[in-house]
């Protein structure tokens, strides 16, 4: 990289302007040089609106982190989730009930047996 297509910093920088400033504009400037933005923040999201993204109950949602499908977050003294990992979930809780749909076959409790007729 040649310093030639490096901005100088005195020319991106308004007079007068404080440290937050300063400092805002040295980190969009070695952003641009890197070429690359920083990550977006993470959007956290409660139980609740977990289960309405899903469409499913809150109960699903407790039962689905204790099985490992979903993964929540302890923060500020309660669960929360990444709003991108449960919009990414329906394929692990279809896949997670699909094997507990076999495990019950395999125990012979998948359907009822239709009752006798006496």
């Amino acid at each position: 990289m040649s310093t030639e297509s490096i901005t100088p910093v005195a020319e991106a920088v308004p007079l007068g302007a404080n440290d937050t400033e300063l400092e805002a504009t040295i980190r969009r400037i070695v952003r641009e040089e890197m070429g690359h933005a920083p990550p977006p923040p993470e959007e956290w999201i409660t139980p609740r609106q977990a289960a309405k993204l899903l469409d499913v109950s809150e109960h699903f949602i407790d039962h689905w982190r204790k099985q490992g499908v979903l993964v929540g977050y302890r923060q500020f003294g309660k669960t929360l989730y990444k709003k991108h990992e449960i919009e990414a979930a329906p394929p692990k809780i279809a896949a997670f009930k699909h094997e507990a749909r076999l495990e019950r076959i395999a125990r012979g409790r998948a359907t009822k047996e239709p009752p006798t007729g006496r």
